[in-house]
């Protein structure tokens, strides 16, 4: 009965999270939103917990600031004469999200013994969408089914010259930067997992290298991930042996890539080393370093007025495509609204964090460790802005994040206002 539980549990988050294409209803987010207006329904203590979370002012806050960016990227359109919605179209889809992660979580608390057990439950999911990864590499026939729930557009770009194949291999809407950035967040959630719970042991670290391997489908974000998930497991204070576990890992690690890769078949061997690990890793022929990154370097290498600075240009897309075809988070919202509007995305993204003073915390060590991983996450997304837009804006980590702050509300303090 557990087993079968907790599997649901596992899948309605899969379907939250990934929010992958379905028939007639459209979304995965909305079929599970329905599910869950059920259990709500027929559940009593699942209503009381959603009536307990709409109260608090963590959840008032954030889902206030989002109507009022709403109606600023409005009034910014139409103060430049621009009439572009498509940036407050997004903060429609995001807000309606926050609703339905709301919803979801009130269906699933009952299954939660303690704080770490959603962290546990959003790891199997990432978990076993490195698994569907995976086969969808091996199997033509199995990605031919996956494609099916897949934006239409983003399959096809995974398809070409460019990715070799080996992208767009998951079931989820997201298929690139937004899904190898939630890959990397989640690295950072299972360390901390792993360094409360004590349990660096074999099964865990396993998992750990099955989800850092999605470096290789979704993206080399992950890596930056995983680089801000050691640098929490350095700084972490607590009763562990860092350098037994840290050679433990690497060790791990190295063992299991030597023997799954000898396991393989030849043709699998071949298409490891002669397209997978060069694309990862690949670099453009004018040998100046990754594509992405010379890319990257180009669209940044341009001027912006004082009066852009200021105020934006009141454009977030033209054409189809993002106005000046540019992919930095800092600078699509400066190109948008200004430094100002730039400024307050992150107000609303810090409100994500702004919790922690009114949380009970049973050592000054489990306070410094919430504070480390509220700056380490901060930190990462803030990191990976100047690639990608994710400041307030990254749906599958706003997800992440709105889970794991109410999960804190729940389980750390009675009675937060």
């Amino acid at each position: 009965m557990i087993i079968i539980k907790n599997t649901l549990v596992v899948v309605l988050l899969f379907m939250l999270i990934f929010g992958f294409r379905l028939p007639i209803i459209y979304n995965s987010a909305v079929f599970v939103f329905l599910i869950s207006i059920v259990v709500i329904f027929f559940h009593q203590p699942s209503f009381s917990i959603l009536q307990k979370l709409a109260k608090r002012r963590y959840v008032l806050r954030i889902l206030l600031l989002f109507i009022l960016i709403y109606v600023i990227s409005l009034l910014i359109s139409i103060f430049h004469g621009t009439y572009d919605i498509t940036m407050s179209n997004k903060f429609i889809g995001l807000f309606a999200t926050v609703i339905i992660s709301l919803f979801v979580y009130s269906s699933i608390y009952i299954s939660l013994k303690d704080k770490n057990d959603l962290i546990k439950f959003i790891i199997l999911v990432f978990v076993v969408q490195s698994f569907i990864q995976i086969i969808s590499l091996l199997s033509p026939e199995f990605l031919s089914i996956i494609r099916q729930f897949q934006d239409a557009r983003s399959s096809e770009i995974g398809t070409s010259d460019y990715y070799h194949g080996i992208r767009a291999l998951s079931l989820s809407t997201e298929l690139f930067f937004g899904l190898s950035g939630a890959y990397g967040l989640v690295l950072i959630f299972f360390m901390k997992y792993m360094l409360d719970t004590s349990s660096f042991n074999n099964k865990n670290i396993f998992l750990f290298f099955i989800i850092s391997t999605s470096m290789f489908f979704v993206g080399r974000t992950v890596a930056i991930g995983l680089a801000f998930a050691l640098l929490y497991f350095v700084f972490y204070k607590g009763h562990i042996f860092k350098l037994r576990i840290m050679i433990k890992i690497i060790v791990f690690l190295a063992l299991a890539l030597v023997i799954i890769f000898n396991m393989l078949s030849t043709n699998l061997q071949f298409l490891i080393t002669d397209t997978v690990l060069p694309t990862v890793f690949d670099f453009s022929s004018s040998g100046q370093g990754p594509r992405s990154l010379h890319t990257l370097n180009n669209m940044l290498s341009f001027e912006i007025s004082e009066k852009t600075i200021l105020l934006g240009d009141g454009f977030y897309t033209t054409n189809g495509s993002y106005y000046m075809t540019i992919d930095s988070g800092y600078y699509r919202q400066i190109l948008f609204g200004g430094i100002i509007y730039l400024l307050l995305n992150f107000i609303y993204f810090i409100i994500y964090f702004a919790y922690g003073k009114y949380l009970i915390f049973s050592s000054k060590n489990d306070k410094y460790n919430f504070y480390l991983l509220s700056c380490i996450v901060f930190l990462y997304i803030s990191f990976l802005h100047i690639k990608g837009e994710t400041v307030g804006s990254g749906k599958i980590m706003m997800i992440i994040l709105f889970l794991y702050g109410i999960n804190n509300i729940l389980f750390l303090k009675k009675g937060y206002k």
